[in-house]
């Protein structure tokens, strides 16, 4: 099982530094949960964060132009002073009027000496490399991000000539931007190699795992039940295995296991959803599974405490392996029993038997009902691997772990751009 040891603290100094992204903040979805934690942790090392988002990934009801991250206090704007954003052809003139918006910010907070970092959060050609050129120039250290791979090149359903350009956006980033960095933060093994590759050893790349608070998901201990509750929490995304886990109780189900199984985070108007509630039918699992959609993250914390075992299986895809799932890390911070497929960084953190329940991405549901059938009958076993499992995440995922990691690196990076000055 890999550890990752903290780095030796390089410098008390508190750094002034810019997260610049496209994300849903401060409560929509897009990539916020990862942004929020990096933010935390390096609000930990007593660094100055400000976070200037490009434009929205969607449309969120009630989205602020601009305020503080509830979280951590940390500031954020949208610097063309909206959210409401524009697709395809017509989204490439607001893209340019937000990134020269960004470089007249970045220009005033040099300016005014409170600059210090560029973060670039999965950025593509357009923005990172005239906003890495100016930074180059004047001096500021500039920190790529990466948490996937790019969707834009590897989905099979690029079709449009808008997406094609899109597509060769991020190509071309991927060729040239890394090689411009001072350092490269990537969220899995895949992507470190990936980058290592791309930037030619030019810069150090590290990799920091999925960023968590460990005490705000550690959850009670679990009440003895003869009723085990099962949760299964996500995006319902494409590498999701969900169906095979109700083909699976339903198995354990004619054995005559008992428990009761909650779906959190999908739209219910997603046509998935729409065919997992006739799979729940068809096998006459209605009185059993509970499906719900999109909860806030609150009410998702009140489930996993109120739940026996946390269900995160994924298919063996170019997602399951690029990224690393934030909500894996969560779970195996509750302290409860994890069940997890052997996919990505996985195996890289997790030993069977010992701090989770591990299944191959290609198991039946006769395989799969083999490994959660243990945990159904035994609450000790659910009690042991579940305090396994949250020593891993206290000693790899956990905030006061990792922030001491990144001021390692934000002093790493601040030093190597003062070295380009002679």
């Amino acid at each position: 099982m890999l550890r990752l040891e903290p780095l030796v603290k390089t410098s008390e100094l508190q750094l002034q530094i810019a997260i610049v992204t496209v994300a849903d903040l401060p409560e929509g979805t897009g990539r916020t949960s990862r942004l929020k934690t990096l933010v935390g942790a390096l609000r930990l090392a007593h660094h100055h964060v400000t976070i200037l988002v490009e434009h929205a990934l969607s449309t969120t009801p009630g989205q602020q132009s601009s305020g503080v991250l509830a979280e951590n206090g940390v500031a954020f704007e949208y610097v063309l002073e909206k959210t409401e954003r524009s697709f395809g052809f017509a989204s490439m003139l607001m893209k340019i009027r937000a990134v020269f918006a960004i470089r007249r910010r970045l220009r005033q907070m040099r300016r005014d000496n409170r600059l210090d970092i560029v973060i670039f959060n999965n950025l593509t050609l357009y923005d990172a490399l005239p906003l890495t050129l100016w930074a180059n120039r004047n001096h500021v250290a500039t920190i790529q991000c990466y948490e996937d791979d790019r969707q834009e090149i590897v989905s099979r359903h690029r079709i449009g000539l808008a997406r094609r350009i899109f597509g060769l956006n991020s190509w071309l980033a991927d060729r040239v931007c890394p090689r411009l960095a001072d350092v490269i933060i990537v969220i899995s093994g895949y992507l470190e190699k990936k980058y290592r590759r791309l930037n030619g050893n030019r810069c150090p790349v590290f990799l920091i795992p999925p960023i968590i608070d460990c005490e705000f998901w550690h959850a009670p201990a679990e009440s003895e039940t003869g009723c085990p509750i099962l949760l299964y929490a996500g995006a319902f995304a494409e590498h999701d295995e969900i169906e095979l886990v109700i083909e699976a109780l339903a198995l354990l189900r004619q054995r005559g296991c008992n428990f009761r199984l909650m779906l959190i985070g999908a739209d219910p108007k997603f046509e998935r959803i729409k065919s997992l509630n006739q799979l729940i039918t068809e096998l006459g699992m209605d009185d059993c599974i509970e499906v719900y959609g999109f909860r806030p993250l609150g009410v998702v914390r009140e489930a996993v405490f109120a739940s026996n075992i946390l269900i995160n299986l994924r298919r063996d895809s170019v997602w399951s392996r690029s990224g690393q799932s934030t909500k894996l890390s969560e779970s195996l911070a509750s302290g409860r029993l994890v069940i997890a497929s052997r996919v990505g960084d996985n195996i890289k953190y997790l030993v069977d038997g010992e701090s989770a329940l591990l299944t191959i991405p290609t198991a039946s549901a006769e395989e799969l009902a083999a490994v959660i059938e243990p945990a159904l009958l035994s609450s000790e076993l659910r009690r042991r691997i579940g305090h396994q499992g949250r020593t891993v995440a206290l000693m790899t995922f956990d905030q006061h772990t990792v922030s001491t990691r990144l001021d390692h690196i934000v002093s790493m990076a601040r030093d190597r751009a003062e070295a380009s000055k002679h």
